[in-house]
């Protein structure tokens, strides 16, 4: 039977208090708060002769605390002040006052005895507090990365905070936008290789248009790159860490790659719909469960190939994988994509093209709707406002030497001349020299208009270019990085 404390102290209507609780401290609040006027006090007194009892705290640590404990315990109780302070606390000189008559049967706790060979609440609770110490998990140690900006920083320290995140968005909305599509788009996909990424889509459009295996290299190009301060990674990696907010730390410590955290699992980002240059359809998880998903795909192909009905989602992975867009090549990914383009921009719809030869599915998917699937994109998605993104006015750093279905743009002008010098050796110099003085007059005509920096190392080498005499040694000293 549980224990009850039962006030028992005389009201102004002569009647006792009754008033009982689940523990001594409540019972010393309620004497404090509705008993102190009549001067209650926490010392028990003995209604015959008067003479000192235990208070309330001490019979109750009389019946739970183990005999052995309550010998070692001083018993000068006479000399021991009261819990509190009370009408009747002691001098300074240690004698107490005379003590109180207090009626007969005036209790201030009832506290019912421990069963034979029960143990006792504190000794059940120390247990307790050992074999939770005991079984809890240490905090695993392993080495850091650390940042190469800042050697004494760990490497990543602000793709935590709110900012980076912000940044983020700030960089991936014009980049749908300038394909047409907002960042809550989901119906189809969106490929962004590292060599588009600096492409206007129009200029692809066209391209497509006149050749439609241009996007065949798109497999073996490299994926979009993305970094943010001392860190860089894969773009689609950057979404998938920014999909779930606020991170932990032991989630930075994954994410940046630190040798030797065993405890934890590697974590990837997951493209559902199977393409790797995806940025829309991206999760963030698992190494192993991010392998197994191949399965999917391969059985996506296989029923295509076999002209069966392909389920729009799988049912072994959770998000499952999009089974309708894993069915789709890479080649009709972007025929699509700029399929929708035209749609969001008000722009003639592209011809549906033929089936190449040699071709593994018995149709050619070139726009929206697909033939075996149900792919389509929700009109409120769309978006067909010119994007103001900073590269308005900007020219398109494209190198004219490599074939169109290598077309790539550069991110800096400086990067352009490193590709024409180290990829491009066999044309001859004049002409490459020729080609640095055109994109160098159009880049610096570009920064005139928006007030580019004037004090720095491709200003210095763009005056260097209008210099009469600039020959091809110049652009070799500037020992340009491949």
């Amino acid at each position: 039977m549980a224990k009850r404390y039962r006030c028992q102290a005389i009201k102004s209507n002569s009647r006792p208090c009754t008033a009982s609780f689940h523990r001594a401290s409540g019972l010393e609040r309620h004497q404090q708060k509705h008993h102190q006027s009549q001067g209650i006090t926490f010392v028990h007194c003995d209604p015959a002769t008067g003479a000192r009892r235990r208070s309330i705290f001490e019979s109750i640590a009389a019946t739970l605390l183990p005999s052995s404990r309550r010998n070692s315990r001083a018993t000068a109780e006479p000399t021991v002040p009261p819990l509190h302070a009370s009408p009747f606390a002691a001098p300074s000189g240690g004698v107490y006052p005379p003590p109180v008559q207090i009626p007969a049967g005036l209790v201030h706790a009832q506290v019912p005895p421990l069963a034979p060979g029960a143990r006792n609440n504190i000794s059940n609770w120390n247990d307790v507090l050992r074999s939770s110490s005991a079984n809890a998990r240490t905090v695993p140690t392993y080495e850091v990365k650390q940042s190469r900006r800042v050697p004494s920083q760990q490497r990543g320290a602000s793709w935590i905070r709110y900012q980076s995140k912000q940044r983020f968005e700030e960089v991936l909305s014009p980049i749908l936008e300038r394909w047409g599509v907002g960042v809550q788009h989901w119906g189809t996909c969106v490929l962004i290789p590292e060599a588009w990424r600096f492409l206007e889509p129009i200029e692809l459009v066209a391209l497509l248009s006149t050749d439609v295996n241009l996007p065949l290299a798109l497999a073996q190009g490299s994926r979009a790159c993305y970094s943010y301060d001392d860190h860089a990674t894969s773009f689609a990696r950057a979404k998938a860490w920014y999909s779930t907010w606020p991170r932990r730390g032991c989630d930075l410590d994954n994410f940046v790659g630190t040798e030797g955290q065993d405890d934890y699992k590697p974590m990837d980002a997951s493209h559902l719909c199977h393409h790797k240059h995806c940025i829309i359809h991206i999760v963030y998880e698992a190494a192993d469960v991010n392998q197994d998903r191949a399965r999917c795909q391969e059985r996506a192909q296989f029923l295509r190939r076999e002209r069966r009905a392909i389920p729009d989602h799988c049912t072994q992975h959770q998000p499952p994988c999009l089974l309708q867009h894993a069915a789709l090549t890479t080649l009709e990914a972007c025929h699509i994509q700029a399929s929708v383009f035209c749609l969001a921009k008000n722009l003639p719809p592209l011809q549906r093209k033929p089936c190449p030869r040699r071709y593994p599915y018995p149709t050619f998917e070139s726009a929206l709707p697909c033939t075996f699937s149900s792919v389509s994109v929700i009109p409120d998605d769309l978006v067909s406002e010119t994007v103001d993104d900073g590269l308005r006015g900007r020219p398109n750093l494209n190198c004219t030497f490599c074939p169109p279905h290598h077309l790539r743009g550069y991110a800096s002008i400086i990067a352009l001349w490193a590709h024409i010098v180290h990829h491009h050796q066999a044309e001859k110099k004049k002409v490459r020299l020729q080609e640095v003085c055109r994109t160098a007059a159009a880049w610096q005509e570009y920064w005139d208009a928006s007030g580019g920096r004037k004090f720095n190392p491709t200003a210095a080498k763009l005056e260097q270019t209008r210099v009469p005499g600039f020959s091809w040694r110049d652009v070799l000293d500037w020992k340009l990085r491949p």
